[in-house]
């Protein structure tokens, strides 16, 4: 394990290498936590480490843009608030589109398509 925090005054960066997680954050920080910044976290499967969250992240939470993978695979990437799909964004499945278009707090909502083995099955409101 490997950690390596530098700061001047509130602003920063913070290193974690671990066995099964690795984060590296560069931000604003409060109490030695992230408050708002740039993240970047790897998780470890199979002996190698890949993304799980890269992207913004405000008061702990997803925030802005990011991309979010499962098993380094791609899942979603889009726009985030308070830790919730919001805005536009692309969801995949097996490195397949499967949804291009507006979320509200996780759920698809407003313009959208949605793909079904890479065609074009819904064009419109959610």
């Amino acid at each position: 394990m490997f950690y390596l925090s530098i700061y001047t005054r509130n602003w920063g960066w913070n290193i974690y290498l671990g066995r099964y997680k690795s984060i590296v954050q560069l931000g604003l920080f409060e109490d030695g936590k992230l408050h708002e910044g740039d993240v970047q976290i790897f998780k470890k499967y199979d002996d190698n480490y890949f993304p799980y969250y890269i992207g913004w992240m405000k008061n702990g939470k997803y925030s802005d843009y990011g991309e979010l993978y499962e098993n380094g695979v791609l899942v979603y990437s889009g726009f985030w608030q308070k830790g919730y799909k919001h805005g536009i964004g692309k969801e995949y499945n097996n490195n397949t589109l499967v949804y291009d278009g507006g979320f509200s707090n996780n759920k698809r909502e407003g313009l959208g398509k949605e793909y079904f083995n890479n065609a074009l099955v819904y064009d419109g409101e959610w």
